[in-house]
């Protein structure tokens, strides 16, 4: 379990969030959004040890700022919002996900190779993996680099924007997936745009406004709370009742 309690983080001595408490558990699925500025970003590199905070943020009950890099990595997985076009092969950028288990010389062993070839077989890259990751496509990318983290092996996964800008097909797979990861055992924090994406795909829904937590439920709870999501978000969502449509909430101002 990722708990933090009163946790306070920024940039350059500014406090961009304040998280009184929060909590994502294995095999959950928690989706952050709030406008632009919110704290998104800021909360998930917060997470993954990447900014100094004040309070306690524990890993399976482990201060995350104590851990050593490896330690960590080992913890917790981070996807960042831009995802480059790298001139590697894809099974060579998958590789990477396993850096934090191999030794200076970053050779793989047979569960590092093992690992690495189970994350290609779960996003269905096994055609692509001699293709330089510069030559996919968006959301080919994007499953690469999803898969690099799916390598990797670890008990949380961080995902900063991993649906933007790709088409509705990949979108759909890469959904697919990440229940997958969530039905065995795997818990997910993602910062997204796309509200009603969010609210049919996660088991929790937080909403940030200034740094601050100022909802945090299932979907079904917020989607009662109207007047809220509206002050905060200019939209709010509800369930949709066509069968046909792409999501199970749908977006009303």
């Amino acid at each position: 379990m990722i708990e933090l309690s009163d946790v306070r983080a920024g940039y350059d001595g500014t406090e961009t969030i304040h998280i009184d408490r929060f909590v994502l558990r294995p095999s959950e699925i928690v989706s952050i959004i709030g406008k632009n500025g919110s704290g998104k970003s800021t909360l998930l590199k917060t997470i993954d040890g990447q900014l100094r905070y004040q309070g306690s943020l524990l890993a399976d009950g482990k201060e995350v700022s104590a851990l050593r890099t490896k330690e960590r990595a080992k913890m917790i997985s981070y996807l960042p919002q831009q995802v480059l076009p790298v001139d590697m092969s894809v099974v060579t950028l998958i590789s990477h996900g396993r850096f934090p288990f191999a030794d200076f010389s970053h050779t793989l062993s047979a569960e590092d190779t093992a690992a690495v070839e189970r994350a290609i077989a779960m996003v269905g890259l096994d055609a692509f993996r001699e293709k330089k990751a510069a030559d996919l496509s968006g959301g080919e990318r994007t499953l690469a680099y999803l898969a690099m983290v799916i390598a990797q092996n670890s008990g949380y996964m961080l995902l900063d924007e991993p649906l933007a800008d790709i088409d509705i097909p990949h979108k759909t797979e890469i959904c697919r997936i990440l229940q997958e990861l969530k039905l065995g055992g795997t818990g997910i924090l993602i910062a997204s745009h796309d509200i009603p994406l969010s609210f049919s795909l996660s088991d929790k829904i937080c909403v940030l406004d200034h740094g601050n937590i100022i909802a945090f439920g299932t979907p079904e709870e917020l989607s009662r709370r109207k007047e809220l999501m509206k002050t905060i978000l200019g939209a709010y969502a509800r369930p949709n009742e066509d069968r046909d449509a792409l999501y199970r909430y749908s977006l009303y101002i």
